[in-house]
């Protein structure tokens, strides 16, 4: 599990990064960054009711945030991360949920290393 710190939970947060942020597509995730400013950052995930019942979005939502968990030193610090989920990711694995999300951080320029995570 994420940390307090590292964790969006206020309303005024997310629409501040909805209206401000940019973003990035893939095929099963959208990630919308913006600068926070801060020594850390800090992460939101939201999982559309259009993915299954309660038990599969939160299956996703526990993924997402361990793999986020884990390759915390690697993503740049300063931004708040909103993560948004679509239809069809129930139906992926962890390896691939993880190969999406390495993909737009790539693409965004938010990852430290150049090492896959």
């Amino acid at each position: 599990m994420l940390s307090a710190t590292n964790r969006l939970r206020s309303k005024r947060e997310f629409k501040y990064a909805f209206k401000k942020g940019n973003s990035l597509n893939s095929r099963y995730l959208v990630l919308v960054a913006v600068k926070n400013f801060k020594k850390y950052s800090k992460f939101g995930i939201v999982v559309t009711k259009k993915i299954g019942n309660a038990v599969c979005r939160n299956s996703v939502k526990r993924k997402i945030r361990e793999i986020l968990r884990i390759n915390l030193a690697n993503i740049k610090t300063g931004y708040n991360f909103i993560l948004l989920t679509k239809p069809g990711i129930e139906t992926q694995n962890y390896t691939e949920i993880q190969k999406s999300i390495v993909f737009l951080l790539e693409k965004g320029g938010y990852l430290n290393k150049c090492e896959l995570l």
